[in-house]
């Protein structure tokens, strides 16, 4: 299922990054940060003993893309060519 999660998340990166290069204006604003903390202590006394376990976590994350228009996209074919060729006669 990893794999398969992996996969999506690059296939949605190259879509992305095609729509990025095809547009005319694009708009990004990202935000991510991801923190953890834990700690684990142990005390020691002639009466006791005291143990403590104690985390926290924050999570932000904010993507926005806009894109505006769209380049044309000029693909040479074999119709093409036959058009061209067709001119110059």
């Amino acid at each position: 299922m990893a794999l398969l999660e992996y996969q999506a998340k690059v296939a949605q990166e190259v879509a992305i990054a095609n729509r990025i290069e095809s547009a005319t204006e694009v708009e990004i604003e990202e935000y991510y940060g991801k923190s953890g903390d834990g700690t684990v202590g142990v005390s020691a006394k002639q009466d006791s003993v005291t143990v403590g376990v104690s985390g926290s976590k924050q999570n932000v994350t904010k993507r926005i893309y806009k894109f505006r228009g769209m380049d044309p996209i000029v693909k040479e074919n074999e119709d093409s060519e036959e058009l061209k060729s067709n001119q110059q006669e």
